[in-house]
């Protein structure tokens, strides 16, 4: 991007961020159904910070004439930035960017990610326009709805995470300050979409040794909700007991000067059994007593 188009990128990115922290202020102050003051407020507030979003992932995707109406196409850059400058800038509507989006294939959402945009576009228009008497159950959706937006929707359009890799909440580390931080990986809706996040795109969702949500994944050693990250210093294996793959931690690095032995801990069932690990082959075997360690390793080791 050239410096003009930056600039107006990183002025509609810092908007969407601020009403973002604002949106989410209100959305984690109780764990309790929202009111509708804070249903309405919270609501605008992540409606604002999905349209900002959008704009500044199609800035950078696609250009700057992307987002602008008609009359800008055959204008300069340096025409482009003197209407923002002026605040007279004017931008396609939210429906004909959303569509550009999906119609391009711009991002990897899928059906229900469009789906849950156009759903809040809705409840924020019939908060706007009909003052809609929304009952408990509208206000409990709302809330569900907007953390939706908050992990699925509006991380992927203003970062480029990997959810394999990396995890929403280490962009909300980034951008909000320590008490909301706190707040917002300690709210229940928000846990339990880390949860699901996890199991996605990991397959794993154990419970963390730091945090203690079930929010882990020995696949790539990160936690979801806090962003423990362990992934050059601890190594799994399958749990006995339980059955769950990869479910048991232990440390590799100090396991050499324990005679290759030492103690691991279940993050599924919460089992602490020894861990055993071969230094000629490698192999690695949970084990309850001396009498265990006599099962063999793998076929050549010298240990056999």
């Amino acid at each position: 991007m050239d410096d003009k188009t930056t600039e107006i990128y990183n002025t509609i990115f810092g908007n969407s961020i601020i009403f973002l922290k604002r949106g989410i202020n209100e959305i984690v102050t109780s764990n309790e159904t929202l009111t509708r003051e804070q249903s309405l407020v919270s609501c605008l507030f992540i409606q604002m910070s999905l349209e900002l979003g959008i704009k500044a992932f199609l800035i950078k995707e696609s250009g700057i004439k992307t987002i602008l109406k008609d009359k800008y196409q055959n204008r300069t850059i340096n025409n482009i930035f003197e209407s923002f400058e002026n605040n007279t800038l004017q931008t396609k509507r939210y429906e004909d960017l959303k569509n550009y989006i999906k119609e391009n294939q711009l991002t990897w959402f899928g059906d229900t990610h469009f789906e849950h945009l156009t759903q809040f576009q809705l409840f924020r228009n019939k908060l706007v326009h009909l003052n809609l008497n929304l009952q408990s159950a509208d206000l409990y959706d709302l809330k569900y709805e907007s953390i939706y937006a908050i992990v699925h929707l509006i991380v992927p359009l203003l970062s480029e995470l990997s959810f394999e890799f990396k995890t929403p909440s280490e962009f909300y580390a980034e951008h909000l300050n320590d008490n909301q931080y706190k707040q917002l990986i300690n709210f229940p809706h928000y846990v339990e979409e880390m949860e699901k996040i996890a199991k996605e795109f990991t397959g794993y969702a154990y419970e963390c040794p730091e945090c203690l949500k079930h929010t882990y994944s020995p696949e790539n050693g990160i936690c979801y909700c806090c962003n423990l990250n362990f992934k050059e210093g601890a190594e799994f294996i399958n749990c006995k007991i339980c059955d769950a793959k990869k479910a048991v931690i232990f440390d590799p690095l100090n396991i050499q000067l324990n005679d290759n032995m030492i103690n691991g801990l279940c993050l599924n069932c919460g089992d602490k059994p020894n861990i055993f690990k071969c230094p000629d082959c490698e192999s690695k075997r949970t084990f309850y007593g001396q009498n265990e360690l006599k099962d063999t390793c793998f076929d050549g080791c010298k240990n056999i």
